[in-house]
């Protein structure tokens, strides 16, 4: 989770270009949105902080993502197995001979819980 406490939104500081604020981060099915919210133009950090939570929420609802805060895994173009969560990958390695060869498995991912994400592969 974000130090704002927030998913996707993250405090941005930088004193020596005068830029203090919340940048709101979103990202589904091959959409991205984001925005800058400045403490200065809000008015101050909290009114902010209120106004990117706003924008999120709102520009989740428009791409149809779910409000969690939870990872939420969307359709990727690189997914091949037309299963969320689930890919088929090709190694290339030198067996004890020294010859090249390809070892084919799936990677399968998943999230239990809210910040943890697991792996396992499946030798095909």
């Amino acid at each position: 989770m974000a130090k704002s406490g927030h998913k996707g939104i993250s405090r941005i500081d930088q004193p020596e270009k005068n830029t203090h604020g919340w940048f709101v981060r979103i990202s589904f099915n091959g959409i991205k949105r984001s925005k800058f919210f400045s403490d200065h133009v809000c008015g101050n950090k909290a009114i902010a902080l209120e106004k990117a939570v706003q924008f999120r929420d709102k520009v989740e609802k428009e791409l149809g993502k779910p409000r969690t805060d939870r990872t939420v895994v969307s359709r990727s173009p690189r997914n091949r197995s037309g299963i969320i969560g689930i890919q088929r990958k090709v190694k290339i390695a030198k067996n004890a001979n020294g010859e090249v060869v390809e070892k084919h498995y799936f990677e399968v991912n998943w999230s239990p819980w809210p910040g943890k994400l697991c792996r396992t592969w499946v030798s095909i």
